[in-house]
């Protein structure tokens, strides 16, 4: 099915159409009542397809579900009722030809489809997630969990879609208008499934969606990445689209020479917090592996995932021959070596900025200098190696916490990704602070002293 005004590697906002297919009335409510409230803002034609009806209330959910679409902004005459028996949904030849039929005789030639996940204990919901992948082509989908009978071990939303209190309460409008279903839809059980969704995308309550692309359905795919309201999954989504990730550490080099440089609660601060996100809010999305620099193993894992190497030359030999032995980078961690003593620094490879760390009176870090490096594989142009290099930990330190909390330099992060996306490479020169990992662009790099 596809049809209308089409651009390639754009969608025309003319012709933007969003599905919404549920077994049942008030499941799409149920799953993706923010999402609808979110399509209908922004001005994109959204459809509902109903696929069963109950026996013994037939009439009355579908009048119910006719006013929970008007409390979420959707006309009446975009609520579709295809009448399949509640409980024997199934996908089949008749069922794939009746869902054809009834969007063809609306007009409705979606760009993105919202339905069940196939990670669900109900029958008849595996069964419509079956029905709109065999009925739909050169589509995205979006697959959504009811709190009801979603398998939360088999779920692994990417895509977030934040529960603001307008939307929460447009949504809650929307369950309102089945009165029939108020003890079966369970508000308390509901708003903990969101909230968990919440705690997996870094917002207080959200709604979550796994996404898949057919072949042609990169509009789709498109529309669906702006919907996205998780800033570590939007960043990572951007970053590293496909792909497991394995984190390259750097030897130990919280020592007690370093530690009394900077507090020991900082040593590990961003190390952690990436190692957390990455196998907590990120688990199902892709793999995460983690290995020294050290380690026999480690260009033999690096060479087909997206990289993040922590630390600079002198304890990462990874990030040594990754990026200071580079051409295509402009700024390196070096260091000069004389005896025993080890002088770390930052400088310009073509030119003669350089940049030392900056201790206080007490001899302790007021700021440390860091390179964040992302740039394109070389051993795999679809992979990306991210590099966080500090003079010192407290440094490297500073820049893995910006990966895991991406909205906290949200500016930033996207400037390197447009970049990354137009050359292939982006760096940025970064001060951190030494007592609280807060990070501060270097916009004039040779004012500063």
């Amino acid at each position: 099915m596809r049809g209308g005004k089409r651009r390639r590697g754009r969608i025309d906002k003319v012709t933007e159409q969003v599905l919404l297919v549920g077994a049942h009335p008030d499941d799409v409510e149920l799953g993706a009542g923010g999402l609808i409230h979110e399509l209908i803002r922004r001005g994109i034609e959204t459809f509902i397809v109903v696929v069963s009806d109950d026996t013994s209330s037939g009439p009355l959910r579908r009048s119910e579900s006719m006013t929970a679409a008007e409390e979420l902004g959707v006309p009446t005459q975009n609520v579709l009722f295809l009448g399949l028996s509640d409980g024997a949904v199934t996908c089949d030849h008749d069922s794939i030809d009746l869902l054809r039929a009834a969007c063809a005789e609306r007009g409705i030639d979606p760009q993105l489809v919202v339905t069940h996940t196939d990670a669900d204990s109900h029958n008849d919901h595996r069964a419509v997630n079956e029905l709109c992948r065999a009925a739909f082509r050169h589509t995205a989908f979006l697959f959504l969990g009811i709190s009801l009978s979603v398998e939360t071990r088999r779920f692994t939303p990417s895509i977030f879609v934040e529960l603001t209190r307008e939307r929460q309460d447009a949504k809650g409008r929307a369950l309102a208008a089945h009165s029939s279903q108020e003890q079966r839809i369970g508000l308390a059980a509901r708003r903990v499934w969101e909230e968990e969704l919440g705690r997996k995308s870094s917002l207080a309550a959200a709604e979550g969606f796994e996404v898949e692309q057919q072949i042609g359905g990169s509009d789709g795919a498109h529309l669906a990445s702006t919907l996205n309201d998780s800033p570590l999954h939007r960043f990572w989504n951007r970053l590293a689209p496909t792909g497991d990730v394995v984190l390259v550490d750097d030897v130990d080099r919280a020592g007690a020479a370093e530690l009394d440089l900077y507090p020991n609660e900082l040593a590990f601060r961003g190390l952690d917090a990436l190692r957390l996100c990455m196998t907590t809010q990120m688990i199902g999305v892709r793999r995460f592996n983690e290995v020294s620099s050290e380690s026999a193993q480690a260009f033999q894992l690096v060479r087909p995932a997206n990289a993040v190497l922590a630390g600079g030359p002198v304890s990462n030999r990874v990030a040594r021959e990754l990026i200071n032995h580079s051409a295509r980078v402009r700024w390196v961690v070096d260091y000069d070596r004389r005896g025993d003593a080890v002088t770390i620094f930052i400088r310009e490879r073509t030119g003669s900025i350089r940049f030392d760390t900056k201790f206080d009176a007490s001899g302790r870090i007021r700021d440390d200098f860091a390179v964040l490096t992302v740039m394109t594989s070389d051993f795999d142009p679809e992979r990306v190696v991210v590099s966080c290099a500090g003079i010192h930990g407290v440094g490297t330190q500073a820049l893995l916490l910006a990966l895991a909390e991406p909205g906290s330099a949200p500016k930033l992060l996207d400037a390197m990704l447009r970049e990354l996306a137009e050359n292939g490479v982006a760096q940025r020169v970064l001060r951190c602070d030494g007592r609280t990992l807060e990070v501060d662009e270097l916009l004039d790099l040779a004012s500063v002293p």
